[in-house]
């Protein structure tokens, strides 16, 4: 969260709390305009993503720990790719 930008001027703090509490982390976009995206990205999906939109939009951001936690249950699981969303 870039200091007197958008997302710090309508009032997300420049970390997130981290899931046990121990500390901060960063944040993690997670979904644009309602639409999820792949936990697994490449570089250039989520700037793809941005690009696509217009001047209104919508964002949904987790905390990196959360999104690393995920992740990481998820390959945990078999056939994890039929859960991601591509």
């Amino acid at each position: 969260v870039v200091a007197g930008g958008l997302a710090a001027a309508e009032g997300l703090p420049p970390r997130a709390p981290t899931v046990d509490n121990g500390g901060h982390t960063a944040w993690v976009l997670t979904e644009i305009n309602h639409r999820p995206l792949n936990l697994f990205f490449k570089h250039c999906e989520v700037q793809d993503r941005l690009n696509a939109v217009g001047r209104d939009i919508s964002i949904l951001v987790q905390p990196l720990d959360l999104v690393r936690t995920m992740k990481k249950q998820l390959k945990a699981i078999k056939n994890y790719k039929d859960y991601i969303v591509m």
